[in-house]
Protein backbone atom coordinates (compact mmCIF):
# COMPACT_ATOMS: atom_id res chain seq x y z
CA UNK A 1 0.00 0.00 0.00
CA UNK A 2 1.70 3.19 -1.20
CA UNK A 3 0.71 5.50 1.61
CA UNK A 4 3.93 6.18 3.50
CA UNK A 5 3.82 9.94 2.91
CA UNK A 6 0.25 10.27 4.16
CA UNK A 7 -1.15 10.08 7.68
CA UNK A 8 -4.71 10.69 8.84
CA UNK A 9 -6.17 12.01 12.07
CA UNK A 10 -9.60 12.05 13.62
CA UNK A 11 -12.43 13.41 11.56
CA UNK A 12 -15.17 15.38 13.30
CA UNK A 13 -18.32 14.72 11.34
CA UNK A 14 -21.59 15.96 12.80
CA UNK A 15 -24.75 14.99 10.99
CA UNK A 16 -27.48 17.56 11.49
CA UNK A 17 -30.30 16.26 9.30
CA UNK A 18 -33.63 18.03 9.51
CA UNK A 19 -36.35 15.63 8.41
CA UNK A 20 -38.29 18.11 6.31
CA UNK A 21 -39.85 16.99 3.07
CA UNK A 22 -38.93 18.59 -0.21
CA UNK A 23 -40.77 18.51 -3.49
CA UNK A 24 -38.12 17.79 -6.10
CA UNK A 25 -38.59 18.39 -9.82
CA UNK A 26 -39.81 14.94 -10.71
CA UNK A 27 -42.68 13.00 -12.20
CA UNK A 28 -43.50 11.21 -8.94
CA UNK A 29 -43.32 13.26 -5.76
CA UNK A 30 -41.36 11.71 -2.89
CA UNK A 31 -40.07 12.92 0.46
CA UNK A 32 -36.39 12.52 1.32
CA UNK A 33 -34.60 13.63 4.52
CA UNK A 34 -32.59 16.79 3.86
CA UNK A 35 -29.81 18.15 6.00
CA UNK A 36 -26.12 18.89 6.23
CA UNK A 37 -22.87 17.41 7.46
CA UNK A 38 -20.21 19.62 9.02
CA UNK A 39 -16.63 18.35 8.85
CA UNK A 40 -14.05 20.25 10.91
CA UNK A 41 -10.36 20.00 10.04
CA UNK A 42 -8.27 21.09 13.04
CA UNK A 43 -5.62 23.77 12.75
CA UNK A 44 -1.97 22.87 12.29
CA UNK A 45 0.20 23.86 15.26
CA UNK A 46 3.86 24.07 14.19
CA UNK A 47 6.40 22.95 15.12
CA UNK A 48 4.65 20.12 17.01
CA UNK A 49 2.06 19.44 14.31
CA UNK A 50 3.16 21.20 11.10
CA UNK A 51 0.27 19.71 9.13
CA UNK A 52 -3.02 17.96 9.82
CA UNK A 53 -4.00 15.11 7.53
CA UNK A 54 -7.66 14.20 7.22
CA UNK A 55 -9.66 11.61 5.31
CA UNK A 56 -13.29 12.33 4.66
CA UNK A 57 -16.21 11.34 2.49
CA UNK A 58 -19.02 13.34 0.93
CA UNK A 59 -22.01 11.35 2.18
CA UNK A 60 -24.97 13.46 1.08
CA UNK A 61 -26.39 13.61 -2.43
CA UNK A 62 -27.15 16.93 -4.07
CA UNK A 63 -30.83 17.68 -4.62
CA UNK A 64 -32.05 16.00 -7.80
CA UNK A 65 -33.02 17.85 -10.97
CA UNK A 66 -35.46 15.13 -11.97
CA UNK A 67 -36.81 11.78 -10.89
CA UNK A 68 -38.73 9.49 -13.22
CA UNK A 69 -39.00 6.15 -14.96
CA UNK A 70 -36.98 4.68 -17.82
CA UNK A 71 -39.13 4.68 -20.98
CA UNK A 72 -37.02 3.31 -23.85
CA UNK A 73 -33.46 2.37 -24.80
CA UNK A 74 -32.16 4.21 -27.85
CA UNK A 75 -28.49 3.12 -27.97
CA UNK A 76 -26.11 0.98 -25.86
CA UNK A 77 -25.45 4.00 -23.63
CA UNK A 78 -28.65 6.01 -24.11
CA UNK A 79 -32.19 5.88 -22.74
CA UNK A 80 -35.26 8.11 -22.51
CA UNK A 81 -37.25 9.06 -19.41
CA UNK A 82 -41.00 9.38 -19.06
CA UNK A 83 -42.12 12.96 -18.44
CA UNK A 84 -38.65 14.49 -18.88
CA UNK A 85 -38.33 18.01 -20.27
CA UNK A 86 -34.64 18.88 -20.09
CA UNK A 87 -32.75 21.67 -21.82
CA UNK A 88 -30.80 19.89 -24.55
CA UNK A 89 -27.08 19.77 -23.77
CA UNK A 90 -27.46 21.19 -20.26
CA UNK A 91 -26.02 18.12 -18.53
CA UNK A 92 -22.82 18.05 -20.57
CA UNK A 93 -21.43 21.20 -18.93
CA UNK A 94 -18.02 20.42 -17.39
CA UNK A 95 -18.49 22.89 -14.52
CA UNK A 96 -21.85 21.37 -13.56
CA UNK A 97 -21.67 17.60 -14.17
CA UNK A 98 -24.68 15.38 -13.62
CA UNK A 99 -25.10 11.77 -12.61
CA UNK A 100 -27.87 9.21 -12.98
CA UNK A 101 -28.61 7.47 -9.70
CA UNK A 102 -30.51 4.19 -10.04
CA UNK A 103 -33.25 4.13 -7.41
CA UNK A 104 -35.03 0.83 -8.15
CA UNK A 105 -34.17 -2.50 -9.75
CA UNK A 106 -31.26 -4.90 -9.45
CA UNK A 107 -28.67 -2.12 -9.74
CA UNK A 108 -30.18 0.10 -7.06
CA UNK A 109 -27.56 2.49 -5.69
CA UNK A 110 -25.38 2.61 -8.82
CA UNK A 111 -24.36 6.09 -10.06
CA UNK A 112 -23.54 6.74 -13.72
CA UNK A 113 -21.97 9.89 -15.18
CA UNK A 114 -24.12 11.77 -17.70
CA UNK A 115 -22.12 12.75 -20.79
CA UNK A 116 -24.93 14.29 -22.88
CA UNK A 117 -28.67 14.83 -23.13
CA UNK A 118 -31.58 15.87 -25.31
CA UNK A 119 -34.93 17.05 -23.99
CA UNK A 120 -35.87 13.55 -22.75
CA UNK A 121 -32.84 11.34 -23.43
CA UNK A 122 -29.64 10.78 -21.46
CA UNK A 123 -26.26 9.52 -22.65
CA UNK A 124 -24.16 7.97 -19.88
CA UNK A 125 -20.66 6.58 -19.34
CA UNK A 126 -20.93 2.83 -18.80
CA UNK A 127 -18.92 1.06 -16.08
CA UNK A 128 -15.93 -1.03 -17.10
CA UNK A 129 -17.06 -4.36 -18.54
CA UNK A 130 -20.62 -3.20 -19.28
CA UNK A 131 -21.45 -3.04 -22.99
CA UNK A 132 -25.13 -2.08 -22.89
CA UNK A 133 -27.16 0.04 -20.48
CA UNK A 134 -30.07 -2.40 -20.63
CA UNK A 135 -28.03 -4.84 -18.55
CA UNK A 136 -28.24 -2.31 -15.71
CA UNK A 137 -31.74 -0.90 -16.26
CA UNK A 138 -35.11 -2.13 -17.39
CA UNK A 139 -38.10 -0.14 -18.62
CA UNK A 140 -39.94 1.23 -15.59
CA UNK A 141 -36.91 1.48 -13.29
CA UNK A 142 -36.81 4.79 -11.40
CA UNK A 143 -33.72 7.00 -11.66
CA UNK A 144 -32.67 10.41 -10.40
CA UNK A 145 -30.67 13.01 -12.32
CA UNK A 146 -28.60 15.05 -9.88
CA UNK A 147 -25.49 17.29 -9.71
CA UNK A 148 -22.13 15.68 -8.86
CA UNK A 149 -19.52 17.51 -6.77
CA UNK A 150 -16.34 18.93 -8.25
CA UNK A 151 -13.29 20.54 -6.66
CA UNK A 152 -14.78 23.92 -7.47
CA UNK A 153 -18.27 23.23 -6.13
CA UNK A 154 -17.07 21.52 -2.95
CA UNK A 155 -13.94 23.49 -2.00
CA UNK A 156 -14.52 26.77 -3.87
CA UNK A 157 -12.76 28.27 -6.90
CA UNK A 158 -11.63 31.89 -6.57
CA UNK A 159 -11.88 31.86 -2.76
CA UNK A 160 -11.16 28.27 -1.70
CA UNK A 161 -11.99 26.91 1.73
CA UNK A 162 -8.57 25.27 1.89
CA UNK A 163 -5.37 27.30 2.15
CA UNK A 164 -3.89 28.14 -1.28
CA UNK A 165 -0.17 28.12 -2.09
CA UNK A 166 2.11 28.67 -5.05
CA UNK A 167 3.26 25.05 -4.87
CA UNK A 168 2.27 21.84 -3.11
CA UNK A 169 4.75 22.75 -0.37
CA UNK A 170 3.09 26.04 0.50
CA UNK A 171 -0.64 25.35 0.81
CA UNK A 172 -3.15 22.65 1.61
CA UNK A 173 -3.07 19.56 -0.58
CA UNK A 174 -5.78 17.09 -1.61
CA UNK A 175 -5.00 13.52 -2.66
CA UNK A 176 -7.20 11.19 -4.72
CA UNK A 177 -6.33 7.52 -5.23
CA UNK A 178 -6.33 6.50 -8.88
CA UNK A 179 -4.62 4.12 -11.30
CA UNK A 180 -1.76 4.70 -13.74
CA UNK A 181 -1.76 3.41 -17.35
CA UNK A 182 -0.44 0.05 -16.12
CA UNK A 183 -3.20 -0.32 -13.54
CA UNK A 184 -0.98 0.38 -10.52
CA UNK A 185 -2.12 2.47 -7.57
CA UNK A 186 -1.34 6.16 -8.05
CA UNK A 187 -1.95 9.16 -5.83
CA UNK A 188 -3.07 12.31 -7.69
CA UNK A 189 -1.99 15.53 -5.97
CA UNK A 190 -4.18 18.66 -6.10
CA UNK A 191 -3.77 22.13 -4.64
CA UNK A 192 -5.14 25.64 -5.17
CA UNK A 193 -2.55 28.11 -6.49
CA UNK A 194 -4.55 31.22 -5.62
CA UNK A 195 -6.39 31.27 -8.94
CA UNK A 196 -7.53 27.74 -9.73
CA UNK A 197 -7.26 24.17 -8.56
CA UNK A 198 -4.24 22.44 -10.09
CA UNK A 199 -2.96 18.88 -10.31
CA UNK A 200 0.71 18.01 -10.07
CA UNK A 201 1.98 17.09 -13.53
CA UNK A 202 -0.43 19.23 -15.55
CA UNK A 203 -0.94 22.96 -15.99
CA UNK A 204 -4.66 22.76 -16.73
CA UNK A 205 -7.27 23.97 -14.26
CA UNK A 206 -8.80 21.21 -12.15
CA UNK A 207 -11.83 23.18 -10.93
CA UNK A 208 -14.11 20.75 -12.79
CA UNK A 209 -12.48 17.52 -11.60
CA UNK A 210 -15.28 15.30 -10.28
CA UNK A 211 -15.43 14.02 -6.70
CA UNK A 212 -17.67 10.95 -6.70
CA UNK A 213 -19.77 10.10 -3.61
CA UNK A 214 -18.07 6.72 -3.14
CA UNK A 215 -14.60 8.26 -3.26
CA UNK A 216 -12.43 8.85 -0.21
CA UNK A 217 -10.44 12.11 -0.13
CA UNK A 218 -7.19 12.93 1.68
CA UNK A 219 -6.59 16.50 2.80
CA UNK A 220 -3.28 17.84 4.10
CA UNK A 221 -4.07 21.04 6.02
CA UNK A 222 -1.20 23.37 6.92
CA UNK A 223 -3.20 26.42 7.97
CA UNK A 224 -3.06 27.92 11.48
CA UNK A 225 -6.87 28.04 11.64
CA UNK A 226 -9.36 25.17 11.52
CA UNK A 227 -11.36 24.62 8.33
CA UNK A 228 -15.06 23.82 8.37
CA UNK A 229 -16.61 22.05 5.38
CA UNK A 230 -20.41 22.07 5.30
CA UNK A 231 -22.09 19.74 2.81
CA UNK A 232 -25.82 19.99 2.24
CA UNK A 233 -28.11 17.54 0.49
CA UNK A 234 -30.22 14.43 0.90
CA UNK A 235 -29.22 11.38 2.90
CA UNK A 236 -28.78 8.13 0.93
CA UNK A 237 -32.19 6.47 0.77
CA UNK A 238 -31.34 3.22 -1.03
CA UNK A 239 -28.70 0.52 -0.93
CA UNK A 240 -25.37 1.75 -2.34
CA UNK A 241 -23.03 0.20 -4.90
CA UNK A 242 -19.30 0.84 -5.25
CA UNK A 243 -16.82 -0.56 -7.78
CA UNK A 244 -13.73 -2.10 -6.18
CA UNK A 245 -10.52 -2.47 -8.16
CA UNK A 246 -8.94 -5.87 -8.56
CA UNK A 247 -5.30 -6.48 -7.64
CA UNK A 248 -4.91 -3.10 -6.01
CA UNK A 249 -6.43 -0.50 -3.72
CA UNK A 250 -9.69 1.43 -3.58
CA UNK A 251 -10.19 4.35 -1.22
CA UNK A 252 -13.76 3.66 -0.16
CA UNK A 253 -15.98 6.28 1.44
CA UNK A 254 -18.38 5.30 4.18
CA UNK A 255 -21.47 5.68 1.99
CA UNK A 256 -23.85 6.45 4.86
CA UNK A 257 -23.82 9.30 7.44
CA UNK A 258 -23.70 6.86 10.38
CA UNK A 259 -21.02 4.69 11.99
CA UNK A 260 -20.89 1.22 10.37
CA UNK A 261 -19.61 -1.92 12.10
CA UNK A 262 -17.25 -4.11 10.08
CA UNK A 263 -19.76 -6.94 10.63
CA UNK A 264 -22.43 -4.93 8.79
CA UNK A 265 -20.24 -3.26 6.18
CA UNK A 266 -20.81 -5.94 3.54
CA UNK A 267 -17.17 -5.72 2.53
CA UNK A 268 -16.41 -9.40 3.18
CA UNK A 269 -19.40 -10.48 1.04
CA UNK A 270 -17.91 -8.85 -2.08
CA UNK A 271 -17.39 -11.34 -4.92
CA UNK A 272 -13.99 -13.06 -4.76
CA UNK A 273 -13.17 -11.53 -1.36
CA UNK A 274 -10.18 -13.52 -0.07
CA UNK A 275 -10.53 -14.76 3.53
CA UNK A 276 -7.68 -16.50 5.31
CA UNK A 277 -6.28 -17.06 8.78
CA UNK A 278 -3.01 -15.57 7.53
CA UNK A 279 -3.33 -11.81 7.05
CA UNK A 280 -0.63 -11.93 4.37
CA UNK A 281 -2.82 -14.18 2.24
CA UNK A 282 -6.09 -12.31 2.78
CA UNK A 283 -7.71 -9.20 1.33
CA UNK A 284 -7.28 -6.27 3.71
CA UNK A 285 -8.98 -3.12 4.96
CA UNK A 286 -6.86 -0.27 6.34
CA UNK A 287 -8.44 1.96 8.98
CA UNK A 288 -6.78 4.96 10.56
CA UNK A 289 -6.53 4.85 14.36
CA UNK A 290 -7.14 8.36 15.65
CA UNK A 291 -5.42 7.69 18.99
CA UNK A 292 -2.20 5.97 17.94
CA UNK A 293 -2.09 7.65 14.49
CA UNK A 294 -1.23 4.49 12.63
CA UNK A 295 -3.00 2.46 9.97
CA UNK A 296 -4.61 -0.61 11.47
CA UNK A 297 -4.93 -3.65 9.26
CA UNK A 298 -8.17 -5.64 9.23
CA UNK A 299 -8.89 -8.90 7.45
CA UNK A 300 -11.54 -11.61 7.55
CA UNK A 301 -10.41 -15.10 8.57
CA UNK A 302 -13.53 -16.84 7.27
CA UNK A 303 -15.39 -16.55 10.57
CA UNK A 304 -14.74 -13.08 11.99
CA UNK A 305 -13.03 -9.82 11.26
CA UNK A 306 -9.55 -9.62 12.78
CA UNK A 307 -7.06 -6.83 13.36
CA UNK A 308 -3.30 -7.15 13.48
CA UNK A 309 -1.99 -6.95 17.02
CA UNK A 310 -5.15 -8.33 18.61
CA UNK A 311 -6.45 -11.87 19.02
CA UNK A 312 -10.08 -10.86 19.59
CA UNK A 313 -12.67 -10.69 16.85
CA UNK A 314 -13.25 -7.15 15.59
CA UNK A 315 -16.70 -7.48 14.08
CA UNK A 316 -18.00 -4.50 16.06
CA UNK A 317 -15.13 -2.12 15.28
CA UNK A 318 -16.48 0.97 13.53
CA UNK A 319 -15.96 2.71 10.23
CA UNK A 320 -16.92 6.19 11.37
CA UNK A 321 -19.41 8.48 9.69
CA UNK A 322 -17.66 10.93 7.39
CA UNK A 323 -14.56 8.74 7.03
CA UNK A 324 -13.15 6.25 4.54
CA UNK A 325 -11.04 3.10 4.43
CA UNK A 326 -8.49 1.74 1.99
CA UNK A 327 -9.43 -1.66 0.59
CA UNK A 328 -6.67 -3.83 -0.87
CA UNK A 329 -7.76 -6.86 -2.90
CA UNK A 330 -5.66 -9.68 -4.30
CA UNK A 331 -8.07 -10.80 -7.01
CA UNK A 332 -7.13 -9.56 -10.48
CA UNK A 333 -10.77 -8.86 -11.37
CA UNK A 334 -12.85 -5.96 -10.18
CA UNK A 335 -15.97 -6.43 -8.07
CA UNK A 336 -19.04 -4.50 -6.97
CA UNK A 337 -19.60 -3.87 -3.27
CA UNK A 338 -23.30 -3.61 -2.40
CA UNK A 339 -24.06 -2.11 1.00
CA UNK A 340 -27.49 -2.30 2.61
CA UNK A 341 -29.16 0.90 3.80
CA UNK A 342 -28.55 0.85 7.59
CA UNK A 343 -31.51 3.06 8.59
CA UNK A 344 -35.04 4.01 7.56
CA UNK A 345 -34.98 7.37 5.75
Amino acid sequence: MKMKTLSLIALTATLAASLMGIAQAQTTATTTPVGYITVTIPAATPPTIPEVNVAFAVQLYNLSDFQGAVATFTAPNQFTLTGASFTAGAFATASAPRGVRIMTGTQQGLLLLVTGNTTNQLTVALPSGVADINTLLTVGNTVQVLPINTFGSLFGTTTPLLMPGETTDDGDVVFLLSKDVSGNDKWLTFWHNGTNWRRLGTGASQNNTILYPDEGVFIVHRGASPVTLTMMGTVPSTNEQTDLFGNGSTFLANRFPVDIQFLNSGIDTTANWVKNEDVNLADKVYLWNTTTRIWQTYWHNGTNWRRTGSGANKNTDLIKAGSAVVISRQSSTGAVLTQTLPYTP
